[in-house]
């Protein structure tokens, strides 16, 4: 059984929504059977003078191993003003992620056909480095060094990226990368 913990923050406890994460931890439980605990924190901003407000799920696996952790930006996407719609996004990323885990952990990765897509999603300049988000929802560490142009100075948040994944030793990691076109314009050939 996996110790699990639910914060609330900004609003009451609700069993029905601790039902429902219970049910989504007992789910990804089957996907690992080794996860030794859950923590899960709800938040919700004050309704004062505000319509609705997005629910920001925030969940940390603890497994042998490493950590998987997840927390989207809860203001992209104003379906999470349904508590439930924010509780299965965040469990379908935690899914994900956790599939990539046991992928890395058995010796399993996913074979890519050609450069796949993503965007820049941080960049850590004192450290050469940075993230980008996948089509599929996955973050995936970068160098400077994987950058083709070699212009690592230029890179912005937000800017699509073609990219080559391999293994390295801490799990998926960009080979190679190039910028889609130039300010987030696309290339035509």
């Amino acid at each position: 059984m996996i110790d699990l913990k639910i914060q609330y923050l900004g609003f009451s406890e609700s069993t029905a929504v601790s039902a429902a994460v219970w049910e989504y931890v007992e789910h990804i439980e089957k996907i690992y059977g080794r996860i030794m605990s859950c923590n899960v924190v709800i938040s919700h901003p004050h309704r004062k003078h505000q319509k609705g407000g997005i629910y920001h799920i925030k969940i940390r696996l603890h497994m042998p191993g490493g950590d998987i952790f997840i927390d989207k930006e809860p203001e992209k996407n104003h379906a999470h003003e349904d508590i439930y719609v924010a509780l299965r996004d965040a469990f379908d990323s935690a899914k994900r992620k956790l599939e990539d885990f046991t992928r890395i952990r058995e010796g399993r990765v996913k074979e890519k056909v050609g450069p796949a897509h993503a965007k820049i999603v941080r960049i850590i300049d004192f450290d050469d480095c940075g993230f980008v988000l996948t089509e599929d929802d996955r973050e995936i560490y970068f160098h400077r060094n994987s950058l083709l142009n070699g212009e690592f100075e230029k890179l912005k948040v937000g800017q699509e990226v073609r990219f080559s994944e391999s293994l390295g030793e801490k799990g998926p990691q960009v080979s190679s990368m190039q910028i889609v076109g130039n300010s987030g314009h696309h290339l035509h050939r």
